[in-house]
């Protein structure tokens, strides 16, 4: 099945558990996270994005009914939007375990601000864990979106910066997944 294919070989290094209040920014439609919960039961779900046409219930409920009818079960998990800005998740504070970035991070047109707004977010130690394609040498960019992939040791030293410390590096295919 195309849905625990995609959770084995990309999301399951993301971490999240059961019983976790997990945020996912730049979640768009929800794809990913709908497929993170058809095998995480409970878990506590914000979605954030700065685009409505992407984030909106009506698209999230076709993923979800699409994923359910899949699996011939429900997703069990509880799922809330929230709309930023580019220089401002709107999380509330110190109230999540785990919060995802999953091929966002070199989206942000503000990631200096976007960061520093996750580090308030976290519950203490909490996790945030970004999933990118990470570039093989400096210049390289995406196929889909034209944007500059990441450099890691440069991605790295950022977000040193911005506070954060590697905890784990684990490379999964194409994607790296990076957890602060």
């Amino acid at each position: 099945m195309a849905l625990k294919k995609d959770y084995l070989n990309y999301y399951q290094y993301l971490g999240v558990k059961e019983g976790e209040q997990v945020a996912s920014v730049g979640a768009a439609s929800g794809y990913v996270e709908l497929i993170i919960a058809s095998y995480v039961k409970n878990v506590k779900w914000m979605l954030q994005d700065i685009d409505t046409t992407c984030l909106n219930l009506r698209v999230f409920n076709q993923f979800k009914n699409h994923d359910e009818e899949l699996l011939q079960r429900n997703i069990e998990s509880d799922f809330d939007f929230l709309i930023g800005t580019q220089n401002a998740t709107n999380l509330p504070r110190m109230q999540y375990d785990r919060i995802l970035l999953v091929n966002v991070y070199h989206e942000l047109t503000q990631p200096e601000a976007i960061m520093k707004d996750l580090f308030g977010a976290l519950k203490p130690n909490g996790v945030v864990a970004i999933q990118e394609r990470m570039a093989t040498k400096r210049g390289q960019k995406h196929r889909d979106c034209g944007h500059r992939k990441l450099f890691e040791m440069d991605f790295i030293q950022k977000m040193n910066e911005y506070g954060f410390r590697l905890e784990k590096k684990i490379i999964a295919e194409e994607l790296s997944q990076l957890c602060y």
